[in-house]
């Protein structure tokens, strides 16, 4: 099927907290497109989400809602899959506010990664105002598109491959240490280990497609005594883990995420994803655009270095997606002479390249060629400068 026609069918689990319930809600009508459908599943809230889902009918007509008498916890959702018939399940909580073009995103995303079962809207490194860790993947690319495979579970507020559900009986379960707690959180781990089992890959996308409102700071200082108590029943975390979070992310440095070489990118630039600490720092300092290109702060320097030497002849291996290129040719432009060649193994990585390169108007600095490397033949008297990127 062509993923412009997917259906993506939502379904909202609620317990509480209305005033995330409404902005999410607003959120879902303001930039959800093409075919799709909505249920919220309220879990016996003692609040006004009742009010807020009846008042969303104003501005979504068509959305559904079951109320329950009481919190039965992750569980509720599997009362709506008989009920929605999207080609996609998206499953998500009340604290997630959704960003233009996450709909266009999962259905490219399921339709570029055939082995693809469950997406994340989360990228697997948090934004700069969450509290939680780095998540453990690595990169895969497929027809135009990058999403981060997962080494571990994603949550549960995630797009599911309808097929899961239906023939391979993909269910919600709570989790077992916090079945007698009136918080009943979802099983991530098991949820995400049964698609596995069927076969296929779990995934965090390229960037953030929602904001991840429950998880950021600002959240949890308005609403302190929820997330308290929120913690401390989760056994396998406790109030101490909540305290931990909260210092850590105060106390983290106001990192500013923008590009010389890239001004117009900011909103695209995220911390870096990798776990390794130099001299002892921490990783997320550094800013990425993804997990294969140079860290933002290497484009700058390299742009600064090529200003700096003036080299009339450049040679790069591993265009990628041509990044490394046009900082080096920004440079080349500004000196007022030069020329780079880049290399690159991948046909359609080097089209992807070619086509940033010419957007940044530098087509006539830039020689890419598709070529292996370690193979091709320079035919050329020398090179002032050399950045080899490539395996």
């Amino acid at each position: 099927m062509e993923s412009g026609w997917m259906l993506v069918s939502t379904i909202v689990l609620n317990w509480n907290r209305a005033v995330l319930l409404q902005q999410m809600l607003r959120s879902y009508a303001d930039t959800v497109s093409g075919p799709a459908e909505i249920i919220v599943i309220d879990n016996g809230s003692s609040d006004d989400s009742r009010l807020v889902i009846d008042s969303a009918r104003g501005f979504l007509p068509k959305i559904q809602a079951v109320f329950l008498d009481k919190n039965i916890g992750g569980e509720a959702i599997n009362i709506c899959f008989d009920r929605v018939s999207g080609d996609l399940t998206h499953i998500t909580e009340n604290d997630q506010v959704f960003l233009p073009g996450w709909t266009d995103h999962a259905r490219e995303a399921f339709k570029c990664f055939s082995d693809l079962g469950q997406l994340s809207f989360l990228s697997p490194v948090a934004t700069d105002e969450e509290v939680w860790d780095v998540q453990p993947c690595h990169l895969r690319f497929s027809r135009g598109k990058i999403l981060y495979q997962a080494h571990g579970n994603l949550t549960t507020s995630s797009v599911i491959l309808s097929t899961l559900i239906r023939d391979h009986n993909i269910r919600i379960r709570n989790h077992p240490e916090a079945m007698a707690n009136a918080f009943r959180f979802p099983d991530d781990a098991q949820l995400s280990r049964d698609i596995r089992a069927a076969g296929y890959c779990c995934a965090w996308s390229d960037r953030y497609y929602v904001r991840n409102i429950g998880h950021g700071i600002a959240e949890r200082e308005r609403d302190p005594s929820y997330y308290e108590q929120n913690y401390a029943a989760k056994s396998w975390l406790g109030a101490e883990e909540w305290e931990r979070c909260v210092a850590e992310v105060r106390g983290r440095p106001r990192v500013s995420r923008h590009s010389l070489v890239f001004p117009q990118a900011a909103g695209i630039i995220q911390p870096e994803k990798t776990s390794a600490k130099p001299r002892g720092k921490s990783p997320q300092l550094w800013s990425m655009f993804d997990g294969y290109t140079a860290e933002v702060e290497v484009l700058d320097f390299l742009y600064a270095l090529v200003r700096m030497t003036k080299p009339d002849r450049v040679i790069e291996t591993g265009t990628w997606f041509g990044r490394s290129a046009i900082a080096i040719a920004s440079a080349l432009r500004d000196n007022g002479f030069g020329h780079v060649l880049t290399i690159e193994q991948s046909d359609e990585v080097a089209e992807i390249a070619a086509r940033n390169i010419e957007q940044e108007n530098l087509g006539e600095l830039v020689t890419l060629r598709v070529a292996n490397s370690l193979e091709i033949e320079v035919r050329h008297e020398g090179y002032d400068f050399a950045l080899f990127d490539s395996d």
